[in-house]
């Protein structure tokens, strides 16, 4: 199976801190994050139980809507 990317989604908090998500097909999940102009301080690869639900749904909202079932199959979710 070739791994795609399901959806992704960046948010920037405070003091333009940027932190993205970035979901797979294969359920991997890749968080990037940090204040570097120039890339990410911080990389890190995360299971689904540890997003929150916030991000969760980001994700879901930010994927196609083709996609968006097998999202919901990958985070383990029900979105209504």
């Amino acid at each position: 199976m070739e791994k795609r990317i399901l959806a992704h989604v960046q948010k920037i908090r405070s003091n333009l801190f940027d932190d993205h998500y970035t979901l797979f097909n294969d359920g991997s999940i890749l968080h990037e994050y940090g204040k570097n102009i120039q890339g990410f301080d911080f990389i890190e690869q995360l299971n689904t139980h540890e997003l929150s639900p916030e991000v969760k749904v980001r994700l879901y909202e930010a994927a196609r809507e083709e996609d968006k079932e097998e999202v919901k199959k990958v985070l383990i979710m029900w979105v209504v």
